[in-house]
């Protein structure tokens, strides 16, 4: 795997959400994460960074993507009803 600072957002949003199993989390996590990076990027153009390079320093900012879905994943596991224990 790249490095953060290597990866493109496509390829930061896949290995993330690899890391969450719940199907309906991962897909509002990685929405929210896209605009951010997005809105991110958008910024550092604005700044006069150049496209490429405003994309991979967004992506390096969002840290290590199995960690960071690591964690989302622990927070966003499926809630199963108690009452059917």
């Amino acid at each position: 795997m790249k490095e953060e600072s290597d990866m493109e957002e496509k390829e930061y949003l896949q290995t993330l959400g690899e890391q969450i199993l719940n199907p309906h989390a991962r897909t509002h996590v990685l929405e929210e994460i896209q605009e951010h990076i997005d809105e991110q990027m958008q910024d550092y153009i604005d700044t006069g960074m150049s496209p490429d390079a405003a994309e991979k320093e967004a992506v390096r900012q969002m840290g290590d993507p199995v960690a960071a879905g690591r964690e989302l994943n622990r927070i966003h596991r499926p809630r199963f009803p108690g009452v059917l224990f």
